[in-house]
């Protein structure tokens, strides 16, 4: 096991008067407790406090945090991990030389439970321990066993996260706050009659994750499940919001190159799927109020397909495209006929293409036989495009209006940049860039830049 501590007290020319302690325990390999705590007074005080017989003035604020965490690995095929972090900090208002008596303080406190499937491992074991059966039945198993054991090759580790996160902000507090507020356990606690805050804000979320992905050769692909839901509640309203991202996909091939290997030495395609839904209100008891509410729900390709190569020559290039349209409603009324509907999407697409060129045992200029620069020289182009469109619909009675038309952006941009090295310790380029913007009501943007640097390594 291990234990460490510091301490500091320090008094500075500001007539502060600020201390920090700190601890960190473990007594096993993967179990550690950490906790700190410090505190900032004010010396220049009307009524100071002493310790003792000496004077330490007043305390401004106060900070405490607490951590534990702890990992596991079972059989070499799961790990489970548990952790949690608490924050609290305080501070007192001053008025001329005096402090209030009350505090405004607030707290955060999250446990994180994670646990990471090594599925490949555990199939491959079965697969070994699957040997030939004369039973029908038993044989039928060992297949299954064999079957499933082929799999591993196949799968990967399936990773699942799950979080739950609280938070609160207090104002005007006459109360001092217990080890459980503190230290992160809880986000509230009982008030005296002569203590209550006049402000309460408290805020909880929820939050998991699942994981994993497939490849069959070249071809891998992985995919994604998260959801997130999260209350916020003050003395007068509380809101309501959550999000579901479901499928989420993400496609890669690599080895494209060997359709052309004379002509590129690596070349990998790639593609991305995201659908996320969200709503999104205030509460009325425990359900969602109609007015007020709001949905959305987008589909994003980013990118849609993106391609690499390096090719020969010591060129590489990349070219990249990209799509997503979403769609968000507010509601206006308790019977949801009255709302606004937003539409928006988006596409692009980014090009570019670099060089470089290395001589590390140095470039001989004619007429200069013992002068050599050791060159390494790297250019890249760049073209972007984008386009954003976006309208509003009213509906109104449950009929819809007239598509309003409140965006159509194009815009463009281009850039070439260069290095040069002309030896291990000087370097200089250049960069030059344009980019065009035309908006809805025809207003176009140009701008261009220009600069040089020189790098001098020491």
């Amino acid at each position: 096991q291990t234990v460490t501590d510091s301490f500091r007290f320090e008094r500075l020319r500001s007539h502060g008067l600020n201390s920090d302690f700190s601890v960190e325990y473990s007594p096993l390999e993967d179990l550690d407790f950490e906790y700190g705590t410090s505190s900032e007074r004010d010396m220049l005080v009307a009524r100071p406090e002493t310790l003792w017989f000496l004077p330490i003035g007043s305390e401004a604020g106060h900070d405490e945090n607490f951590s534990a965490s702890y990992s596991i690995e079972l059989g070499d095929v799961l790990t489970p991990s548990v952790s949690f972090d608490g924050e609290y900090s305080d501070e007192r208002p001053k008025a001329d030389s005096v402090y209030a008596s009350f505090r405004n303080m607030g707290n955060s406190g999250e446990v994180e439970l994670s646990a990471s499937l090594d599925l490949p491992e555990l199939l491959s074991r079965l697969e070994e321990r699957a040997p030939e059966q004369k039973d029908t039945v038993r044989s039928a198993l060992a297949a299954l066993r064999r079957t499933l054991g082929g799999l591993s090759r196949f799968i990967d580790a399936v990773d699942v996260d799950y979080s739950i996160d609280r938070s609160s902000e207090l104002i005007r507090v006459s109360d001092y706050a217990p080890w459980h507020y503190r230290l992160g356990f809880s986000n509230s606690f009982a008030f005296s009659d002569t203590g209550r805050p006049s402000s309460i804000n408290r805020e909880a979320d929820n939050s998991f994750r699942l994981s994993s992905g497939a490849k069959v050769g070249q071809l891998r692909a992985g995919f994604a499940y998260d959801w997130s839901r999260g209350w916020d509640a003050n003395i007068f309203t509380t809101t309501f919001d959550q999000s579901i991202s479901w499928p989420d996909l993400d496609l890669s091939l690599s080895g494209v190159h060997r359709l052309f290997p004379k002509l590129a030495t690596d070349s990998r395609l790639s593609g991305k799927y995201r659908r996320n839904s969200s709503l999104a209100g205030e509460l009325s008891g425990d359900t969602l109020a109609m007015y007020g509410r709001r949905t959305s729900r987008t589909y994003d390709f980013s990118p849609l397909v993106s391609w690499t190569t390096t090719w020969q020559k010591r060129v590489s290039t990349t070219f990249s495209a990209n799509y997503s349209t979403s769609s968000a409603t507010n509601f206006l009324s308790e019977t949801g006929d009255n709302r606004s509907v937003t539409g928006m999407d988006s596409r692009g697409g980014d090009l570019s293409l670099s060089y470089s060129f290395s001589a590390p045992q140095g470039l001989k200029l004619p007429g200069l036989r013992k002068v050599k620069f050791s060159s390494d020289l790297r250019l890249t182009w760049s073209f972007k495009y984008s386009q954003t469109r976006r309208s509003t619909t009213q509906w109104i009675g449950g009929i819809p209006g007239v598509p309003v038309p409140q965006q159509h952006d194009n815009a463009y941009s281009t850039r070439l940049a260069g290095s040069y090295s002309f030896s291990r310790t000087i370097e200089a380029g250049s960069n030059f860039g344009y980019s065009f913007t035309k908006g809805l009501s025809g207003t176009t943007t140009r701008a261009t830049d220009v600069d040089f640097w020189v790098l001098f390594r020491f």
